[in-house]
Protein backbone atom coordinates (compact mmCIF):
# COMPACT_ATOMS: atom_id res chain seq x y z
CA UNK A 1 0.00 0.00 0.00
CA UNK A 2 3.09 2.30 0.97
CA UNK A 3 4.60 1.77 -2.19
CA UNK A 4 1.32 2.42 -4.20
CA UNK A 5 0.66 5.44 -2.04
CA UNK A 6 4.75 7.03 -3.19
CA UNK A 7 4.21 5.84 -6.82
CA UNK A 8 0.50 8.01 -7.29
CA UNK A 9 2.02 10.74 -5.42
CA UNK A 10 5.21 10.78 -7.71
CA UNK A 11 3.01 10.70 -10.32
CA UNK A 12 1.22 13.17 -9.00
CA UNK A 13 4.07 15.67 -8.76
CA UNK A 14 5.42 15.18 -12.38
CA UNK A 15 1.86 16.35 -13.58
CA UNK A 16 2.01 19.16 -11.47
CA UNK A 17 5.14 20.01 -12.92
CA UNK A 18 4.01 19.94 -16.49
CA UNK A 19 0.49 22.49 -15.60
CA UNK A 20 -0.01 25.88 -17.19
CA UNK A 21 -2.63 27.61 -17.43
CA UNK A 22 -6.28 25.79 -17.47
CA UNK A 23 -6.87 25.06 -21.65
CA UNK A 24 -9.57 23.14 -23.34
CA UNK A 25 -10.29 19.13 -22.52
CA UNK A 26 -9.11 18.50 -26.46
CA UNK A 27 -6.29 20.46 -26.49
CA UNK A 28 -4.31 19.24 -23.65
CA UNK A 29 -1.19 17.27 -24.37
CA UNK A 30 -0.78 14.54 -21.75
CA UNK A 31 2.92 14.87 -20.31
CA UNK A 32 5.52 11.87 -21.53
CA UNK A 33 5.61 9.87 -18.08
CA UNK A 34 6.64 6.48 -17.60
CA UNK A 35 4.24 5.47 -14.35
CA UNK A 36 6.66 3.74 -11.67
CA UNK A 37 4.40 1.33 -10.17
CA UNK A 38 5.44 -2.40 -9.03
CA UNK A 39 2.99 -3.74 -10.65
CA UNK A 40 3.91 -7.42 -8.28
CA UNK A 41 2.07 -5.14 -5.66
CA UNK A 42 -0.71 -3.71 -6.77
CA UNK A 43 -4.14 -5.03 -5.17
CA UNK A 44 -6.28 -5.95 -7.77
CA UNK A 45 -9.87 -4.26 -7.56
CA UNK A 46 -12.73 -6.47 -7.66
CA UNK A 47 -14.99 -4.92 -10.07
CA UNK A 48 -18.64 -3.43 -8.69
CA UNK A 49 -21.95 -5.98 -9.25
CA UNK A 50 -23.72 -4.66 -12.75
CA UNK A 51 -25.69 -1.67 -11.32
CA UNK A 52 -29.41 -1.67 -12.17
CA UNK A 53 -30.43 1.52 -13.66
CA UNK A 54 -33.42 2.44 -14.69
CA UNK A 55 -35.51 1.46 -17.15
CA UNK A 56 -35.06 4.05 -20.61
CA UNK A 57 -37.99 5.42 -22.31
CA UNK A 58 -37.44 6.13 -25.83
CA UNK A 59 -40.19 8.78 -25.99
CA UNK A 60 -38.32 11.03 -23.49
CA UNK A 61 -36.32 14.00 -24.35
CA UNK A 62 -34.12 16.41 -22.31
CA UNK A 63 -35.62 19.28 -23.01
CA UNK A 64 -32.31 21.15 -20.90
CA UNK A 65 -33.35 24.71 -22.38
CA UNK A 66 -29.84 25.35 -23.10
CA UNK A 67 -29.48 29.10 -24.47
CA UNK A 68 -28.89 29.78 -28.48
CA UNK A 69 -25.64 31.77 -27.42
CA UNK A 70 -23.09 32.10 -24.72
CA UNK A 71 -24.11 35.19 -22.63
CA UNK A 72 -20.29 36.67 -21.97
CA UNK A 73 -21.42 38.15 -18.84
CA UNK A 74 -22.75 35.09 -17.37
CA UNK A 75 -21.71 31.90 -18.93
CA UNK A 76 -22.89 29.98 -16.15
CA UNK A 77 -25.59 27.20 -16.59
CA UNK A 78 -27.25 27.14 -13.73
CA UNK A 79 -28.66 24.09 -12.51
CA UNK A 80 -27.88 22.14 -15.63
CA UNK A 81 -26.20 19.05 -13.86
CA UNK A 82 -29.89 18.87 -11.71
CA UNK A 83 -31.77 18.73 -15.37
CA UNK A 84 -29.34 16.11 -16.39
CA UNK A 85 -29.80 14.07 -13.45
CA UNK A 86 -33.64 14.40 -13.36
CA UNK A 87 -33.60 13.40 -16.97
CA UNK A 88 -31.78 9.95 -16.41
CA UNK A 89 -33.69 9.07 -13.14
CA UNK A 90 -37.39 9.70 -15.11
CA UNK A 91 -35.88 6.92 -18.44
CA UNK A 92 -33.79 9.44 -20.24
CA UNK A 93 -31.46 8.10 -22.45
CA UNK A 94 -27.85 9.38 -21.92
CA UNK A 95 -27.17 9.29 -25.39
CA UNK A 96 -29.97 12.10 -26.07
CA UNK A 97 -28.05 14.22 -22.74
CA UNK A 98 -24.48 13.37 -24.72
CA UNK A 99 -25.98 14.74 -28.14
CA UNK A 100 -28.12 18.02 -26.87
CA UNK A 101 -24.87 19.37 -24.31
CA UNK A 102 -22.12 18.60 -27.51
CA UNK A 103 -24.47 20.22 -29.82
CA UNK A 104 -24.68 22.97 -27.57
CA UNK A 105 -20.83 23.29 -27.15
CA UNK A 106 -20.46 23.25 -31.17
CA UNK A 107 -23.05 26.37 -31.44
CA UNK A 108 -20.76 28.15 -29.27
CA UNK A 109 -17.82 26.82 -31.78
CA UNK A 110 -16.32 24.80 -28.75
CA UNK A 111 -15.08 21.07 -29.77
CA UNK A 112 -15.38 19.78 -25.86
CA UNK A 113 -16.30 16.53 -25.26
CA UNK A 114 -19.16 16.78 -22.28
CA UNK A 115 -20.34 14.87 -21.40
CA UNK A 116 -18.70 11.56 -21.39
CA UNK A 117 -20.14 7.68 -20.93
CA UNK A 118 -17.72 5.34 -19.42
CA UNK A 119 -17.33 2.51 -17.17
CA UNK A 120 -15.30 3.83 -14.15
CA UNK A 121 -16.41 1.32 -11.67
CA UNK A 122 -15.74 -1.88 -13.57
CA UNK A 123 -19.34 -2.83 -13.54
CA UNK A 124 -19.99 -2.76 -17.42
CA UNK A 125 -22.01 -0.12 -17.00
CA UNK A 126 -20.96 3.48 -18.27
CA UNK A 127 -20.71 6.23 -15.79
CA UNK A 128 -21.91 9.73 -17.14
CA UNK A 129 -19.22 12.55 -16.42
CA UNK A 130 -19.91 16.08 -16.89
CA UNK A 131 -18.36 19.74 -15.81
CA UNK A 132 -19.87 21.40 -13.42
CA UNK A 133 -21.69 24.39 -15.64
CA UNK A 134 -22.41 26.39 -12.72
CA UNK A 135 -19.04 27.19 -11.28
CA UNK A 136 -16.75 25.40 -13.68
CA UNK A 137 -14.87 23.82 -10.33
CA UNK A 138 -15.49 20.68 -10.16
CA UNK A 139 -16.92 17.46 -12.50
CA UNK A 140 -20.07 15.31 -11.56
CA UNK A 141 -19.88 11.28 -12.19
CA UNK A 142 -23.50 10.23 -12.49
CA UNK A 143 -23.33 6.18 -11.60
CA UNK A 144 -26.52 3.43 -10.97
CA UNK A 145 -26.85 2.86 -7.80
CA UNK A 146 -29.50 0.44 -6.60
CA UNK A 147 -31.94 1.48 -9.39
CA UNK A 148 -31.24 5.07 -9.75
CA UNK A 149 -28.50 7.59 -10.69
CA UNK A 150 -26.45 9.10 -8.22
CA UNK A 151 -24.48 12.15 -8.29
CA UNK A 152 -20.88 11.60 -7.19
CA UNK A 153 -18.67 15.06 -6.68
CA UNK A 154 -15.31 14.24 -6.45
CA UNK A 155 -13.95 15.90 -3.69
CA UNK A 156 -10.58 18.09 -3.81
CA UNK A 157 -8.48 20.54 -1.75
CA UNK A 158 -8.49 23.48 -4.45
CA UNK A 159 -10.13 26.42 -2.35
CA UNK A 160 -9.07 28.60 -4.88
CA UNK A 161 -11.20 30.50 -7.60
CA UNK A 162 -9.66 28.15 -10.97
CA UNK A 163 -11.85 26.47 -12.79
CA UNK A 164 -11.28 22.65 -12.50
CA UNK A 165 -11.64 20.22 -15.57
CA UNK A 166 -11.15 17.11 -16.62
CA UNK A 167 -7.61 16.37 -17.61
CA UNK A 168 -7.67 12.47 -18.23
CA UNK A 169 -9.07 9.19 -17.82
CA UNK A 170 -6.73 6.53 -17.94
CA UNK A 171 -5.93 3.06 -15.45
CA UNK A 172 -2.59 4.37 -14.53
CA UNK A 173 -2.08 2.44 -12.05
CA UNK A 174 -3.04 -0.60 -13.95
CA UNK A 175 -5.15 -2.27 -11.24
CA UNK A 176 -8.41 -2.76 -14.01
CA UNK A 177 -10.45 0.07 -13.68
CA UNK A 178 -9.82 3.49 -14.92
CA UNK A 179 -8.33 6.90 -12.74
CA UNK A 180 -10.32 10.04 -13.03
CA UNK A 181 -7.68 12.99 -13.27
CA UNK A 182 -9.07 16.25 -12.66
CA UNK A 183 -7.01 19.64 -12.89
CA UNK A 184 -6.86 23.12 -11.71
CA UNK A 185 -4.07 25.69 -12.14
CA UNK A 186 -2.16 24.79 -9.34
CA UNK A 187 -3.36 20.94 -8.61
CA UNK A 188 -4.04 17.80 -10.11
CA UNK A 189 -6.46 15.02 -7.84
CA UNK A 190 -6.63 11.41 -9.18
CA UNK A 191 -9.84 9.48 -8.16
CA UNK A 192 -10.75 6.03 -8.42
CA UNK A 193 -13.79 3.79 -7.38
CA UNK A 194 -12.91 1.93 -4.43
CA UNK A 195 -16.26 0.32 -4.15
CA UNK A 196 -18.19 2.89 -2.15
CA UNK A 197 -17.09 6.62 -3.47
CA UNK A 198 -14.53 8.13 -5.92
CA UNK A 199 -11.55 8.64 -3.14
CA UNK A 200 -8.50 10.38 -4.01
CA UNK A 201 -5.21 9.01 -4.63
CA UNK A 202 -3.23 11.67 -4.16
CA UNK A 203 -4.90 13.77 -1.14
CA UNK A 204 -1.53 16.00 -0.66
CA UNK A 205 -1.18 16.99 -4.39
CA UNK A 206 -2.00 20.99 -4.37
CA UNK A 207 1.06 23.35 -4.50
Amino acid sequence: MKSRFLAISLLSLGLLASCGPVTPFLTIESPTITPTFDISKIVTVTPAEAAVCPNIDPTLQPNLGLPDKLNQDNPFIIGLEKSVLSFLNRGGDYHKIITEIRNYYARLGANLPYPIAQDLTGDSVPEIIMRDESSFHTVHIFSCRQGKYVDFIPLHPDETAWPVDLYKIDDLNANGLPEVLLKSANWIGIFEWDGEDFRILNPTSQQ
